[in-house]
């Protein structure tokens, strides 16, 4: 049960690498997927990524002829309005600084994220509950004690917590690195 709460938290966590704080990392690149050679590839198949300074990325593309394609995905990604253009076949990426307003909206978009974290390991709780309770019933075989089942619960309970409070600590690190400037 810990390991299926740890696994949703770490699928969060790295789903936080791609939202871009005040400080660029070339994290944000990492879900981009180019169209090359008649297949969706992952950029880091296709190019390498380098954050110049605080508002450049520098792609360079292993082979120079995908860069039309590589320029054109990080064009289409959601939300983030950048415009690359190509130099000498490699993509040049200006990064516009982060505006106050978007920063907010930013963090209010991870506590909506990590509520829904949050509804998915109180659904693991929920489920071993169940399964403690039918061997409280009798229906797993011979059955438990309702000490062992209390005892039981209250493991489970504790475990929620520490992973619940873990998760917290995670969107709040990465809440205070978007509004940092």
């Amino acid at each position: 049960m810990k390991a299926r709460m740890m696994k949703v938290i770490s699928a969060t966590e790295n789903s936080f690498r791609s939202i871009r704080g005040a400080e660029v990392t070339a994290d944000l690149f990492d879900a981009v997927q180019v169209k090359v050679y008649g297949a969706f590839t992952p950029l880091n198949s296709v190019a390498q990524v380098v954050i110049t300074g605080p508002t450049q990325a520098t792609i360079t593309c292993f082979d120079p002829q995908v860069a039309p394609d590589v320029r054109d995905a990080i064009r289409d990604m959601e939300g983030l309005n950048f415009n690359p253009l190509i130099e000498d076949g490699v993509v040049i990426v200006p990064i516009p600084r982060v505006s106050s307003e978007r920063r907010q909206a930013i963090v209010k978009q991870l506590g909506k994220t990590a509520e829904n974290t949050r509804q998915r390991i109180r659904g693991i709780r929920r489920g071993a509950q169940d399964v403690v309770k039918m061997g409280k019933n009798g229906k797993l075989g011979a059955g438990i004690s309702k000490d062992d089942a209390f005892r039981i619960g209250k493991e489970i309970d504790a475990v929620t917590e520490s992973c619940i409070k873990k998760l917290d600590e995670v969107v709040e690190k990465k809440q205070e690195s978007v509004m940092s400037v």
